[in-house]
């Protein structure tokens, strides 16, 4: 998990179905924080990171509201390769396991 900054987070499942994952701010532990998804260097869209999860909570990550889980968007079902970045939102900073290369039909 990389704790560039105040954030946590981490990408845990990138598939053709779907993408999950996590992230945090330990300033503001209970706030939810967005995420950026980039195909390379072309946006995609920004998800909220504001999925309740125990395994969150359980181990101190605020409310452990801060879980997402999104379906692959269709841009990148076209059969070729894409470089998939999460990053927090307005930021550079990838989340841990961020980025990754996904080939979808």
């Amino acid at each position: 998990m990389f704790t560039l900054s105040h954030h946590a987070g981490e990408v845990e499942l990138v598939a053709c179905y779907g993408s999950s994952g996590w992230a945090w701010d330990k300033y503001q532990p209970n706030a939810k924080v967005n995420v950026d998804l980039w195909d390379g260097e072309h946006y995609l869209m920004t998800i909220p990171a504001n999925q309740f999860r125990q395994d969150l909570a359980d181990a101190g990550y605020g409310n452990g509201q801060h879980g997402f889980r999104i379906a692959t968007p269709l841009l990148v079902k076209d059969g070729h390769s894409h470089e998939i970045h999460f990053r927090i939102a307005g930021t550079k900073q990838e989340l841990t396991n961020s980025p990754q290369v996904i080939a979808c039909p």
